[in-house]
This record gives C-alpha cells, structure tokens and sequence, in this order.
C-alpha cells in the first residue's frame, strides 16, 4: 500500500466534447510538495461552460514498460475532499485551481517515479455525467460524480443520501428499443401487461432511492390535529389523512431522519390536482408551488417530477427481459431470485417498509424498484395503457379515474413482485420515486 501523498510530477490528461465545453490539456496540472499531505489541481476551461470532474489516476501495473505506466484511477473512493470549481456546472472560463486532500491510501498501485496524473473532464450540460447530488437542505446545490464510487462522505450508505439529498442515475434510454409488459404465458402474467415494443426520446435522471420520509419532510410539516394528519406546506394543508391509516404507515413521519419510503405521497400531495390545472399529460410538467414537488424545485433549481410507467420499468428492468431484473423466476424458485433484490411476505421479518438501500441493485444502480413500496407514476391509469400501437415515448391515457402505480408493498407475496406489475385504484401507501430531465430544467412548453 502507498500512501497518497506522495512527490506528483505535473501531467496532463483531459477529455473534451466537440462544440462545447473544453479543457485546455496544456493547463491541467497536479502539483504536491514532498511532506505534504494536500496537492493543487489546476485546469483551463475554454470555449464554453460545462461541467468538471476530476479522477486522479496513477501507475498500476508492476511490470509495466518505462514508457508506459498504465495508468489507472485510484478510485473514486480515494478521490474525496476536493476543494474549488470541480463535480459542479462551472460557469467561468479560464483557470481554476482546485485543492485536493489527500489524507487516504489505495492498494495495489505502484508509483514509479513518484508520478500521479489529474484527469480533468468537461462535460456539456445536455450529455452530463451518471450520478447527480441535490442538496435537499440548501438553495440550488448540485453536484455531478462519474460513478457512484466518487460520491463523498461515505458513499450512498451515508445516511445523508437518504434523508438529506437525493441521489439520480443518468438512465441510457435515449433511442433504444425494448419491449414493456410481459409475453403471454409468462409467469403470472396478468391481462394488463400487453407486451409492446417502446422507444424512449431521450436519457433522464432517475432516484436510486424512492422517496423517503426524511426527504419528504425536509419540504412538509407533519401535523397532528384532534383526530387526523396532515402535511403543510408552506403554510398551507398539502395533504390529509386519516389516523386509521395505523401506527405502521403514521411511524416516522415526524422523523426527519427516517429512510424508509414515505408511503403516502399522492398526486395532489406531489403535484396538486387536476382540477386545478395540474394534470398530465395534459398540462405537462406543470406543479403547484405549494406542493412538495414545487417547494422541491423552488429549493434545488431542478425540476423534479413523477416518472412516466414507461420510465419507471424501462429503469426497472436496466436491459434485462426477464421477470425481474435478477432473472426468471416461477413458483419454486422465487426465492433465489427474489431475496436478494426485495423485501416480500416471506422475508419481510414483520416490516412492511424498510429502509432504502438494503438490497441489491440492478444492473442502472437502482435500488428497491421490487418490493418496498408501492411507486405512483405520472399516466393514468388503463388496462390497455391508453393503447399500445405508438411506441414512441408513451404517455398513457389523457384522461381517467387513477393514476398508475408499478411495484407492491413489502407484505404481497411474491407473485406481485415483477417487473410488468401495474396497478390503478391502489387504496393506501405508496411512494414514489423522482425523476428530472438530463438538462435540469424542461423546456418551458413542458411547464
């Protein structure tokens, strides 16, 4: 094992997209003095603003040439406690100097000659990279990683990724075609799960994570008054419901740490009503700013919604075609399949929602899309999905009596727990998980 502070001989390495943001590669150094434990990276950013990230790669292989180091990152785990312009949308040109602390060691990397090299990324905002940070707890706070190794303090099992921020995975749907639903003769295939060809128009970030109660209430005051619930926001009733909901769905909701799924998030409670001019699809991407969605988007700058059902299993499924994403499964081998990617009746241990993040995600970095809640998505809801015979970005119905929800409460069993499962009319709990456009911000003629 080496330690990271070490002599650091000034490289350069750089990556650039054309027609928009540039790092000049002549500029990018990184430079530590001998003894010292904090190292300076600098960068020129040219042409356009962008976003930066950073990795820090060295020689890995032992027996490499002179000539050839190999060079390989040291992970994103070791790259932490960056100071300066660096995983953010950068918005001025020229040089910047950031300042790296480099307090961590990382095995089986050599370092011949004493070399370590800055990578330094520019990245257009209309093709970012895969993870974005928002900052629940101050005003427009957004930070972009490469890969969720990078993600700082711990990494998604800090318990500030689920009660303080929210974590999104870039989600490649752009043009790719796939099949939504569920073939005939499949396992319990329901009438409701025609299988149709889909196609995507663009990429979108999508939560790792549902929604929790921590995160919720970072936006809703959980209030208690003479027989009934209630969120505010803002000073305004966002939402009632009855205490008879029982001590399982009503636990928590005054905990702003908890990181189990907030299990009672409606449309009018995210969105507002239709009535009131907030329906989809017809007045798009529009949200009341007294409701949660629009106090989150007034926060964070990012413009957070519900996903489309095409949306939610096209992220479900993360390129597979199987019953769920760990594969195919049927009545004596729901087990082996099941238990590692999802709470159900057999191995829920008395809980019906349990905390985000305990189970394995797919193959996106999406976690508990099978059996922690139940997930309220943008369409109404219809048997037929409002047809199947345009495969370009679905939308569902323009109209019905409501809305669709995908995935099922830890306490069904395991039939219920597949991929093609949807559902209207769902009577209690359920949560949801959040989506936003690459870009941040829809076009103003979605809002």
């Amino acid at each position: 094992m080496k330690s990271i502070a070490v002599a650091v001989c000034v490289v350069f390495a750089s990556t650039a997209f054309a027609l928009g943001p540039r790092i000049d590669p002549a500029s990018v150094k990184l430079e530590q003095k001998i003894g010292s434990k904090v190292a300076t990276i600098e960068y020129e950013l040219q042409d356009s603003p962008g976003i930066v990230t950073v990795d820090i790669e060295t020689n890995a292989v032992a027996n490499a040439a002179v000539d050839d180091p190999g060079w390989a990152s040291i992970g994103g785990e070791n790259v932490q406690c960056i100071d300066g312009e660096v995983n953010k949308y950068v918005a001025d040109l020229g040089k910047h100097v950031l300042t790296w602390h480099a307090f961590e060691s990382w095995p089986g990397h050599k370092v011949q000659k004493g070399c370590a090299r800055a990578v330094v990324t520019a990245w257009a905002t209309n093709a970012p990279p895969d993870y974005l940070v928002v900052d629940l707890t101050q005003d427009n706070h957004v930070r972009y990683y490469t890969s969720a190794n990078f993600l700082p303090y711990g990494g998604l099992t800090n318990v500030y990724y689920k009660k303080d921020a929210i974590v999104m995975r870039r989600i490649p749907a752009q043009a790719v075609e796939w099949k939504m639903g569920s073939p005939d003769g499949s396992y319990s295939h329901a009438s409701n799960e025609a299988y149709h060809d889909v196609i995507l128009t663009n990429d979108y970030y999508m939560g790792v994570f549902m929604l929790t109660r921590g995160q919720v209430n970072k936006f809703a005051r959980y209030v208690w008054n003479g027989g009934s619930y209630y969120y505010e926001i803002d000073g305004q009733k966002a939402y009632n419901f009855s205490k008879d909901y029982g001590t399982v769905a009503c636990d928590g909701y005054l905990d702003p740490t908890n990181t189990s799924p907030c299990c009672n998030t409606s449309w009018p409670f995210m969105r507002g009503t239709a009535a009131d001019g907030y329906d989809w699809p017809t007045d798009r991407h529009k949200v009341n700013a007294k409701r949660w969605l629009g106090a989150a988007r007034a926060k964070t700058g990012v413009d957070f919604d519900l996903p489309t059902e095409a949306q939610w299993e096209f992220a479900c499924r993360a390129g597979t075609t199987t019953v769920v994403y760990s594969g195919d499964f049927d009545a004596s081998t729901h087990a082996t399949y099941l238990k590692p990617i999802a709470w159900y009746n057999s191995n829920r241990g008395g809980y019906v929602w349990h905390p985000v993040g305990l189970k394995r995600p797919n193959a996106f970095g999406m976690y508990d899309m099978i059996g922690n809640g139940r997930e309220l998505c943008l369409d109404w809801y219809a048997a037929d999905y409002g047809g199947t015979a345009d495969k370009y970005e679905p939308e569902g119905p323009t109209t019905g009596s409501s809305r669709s929800y995908r995935a099922h409460i830890p306490n069904w069993d395991y039939p219920g727990h597949r991929a093609a499962t949807r559902e209207g009319n769902a009577r209690t709990y359920y949560g949801t998980r959040l989506v936003c456009p690459v870009t941040l911000k829809y076009p103003e003629s979605e809002k």
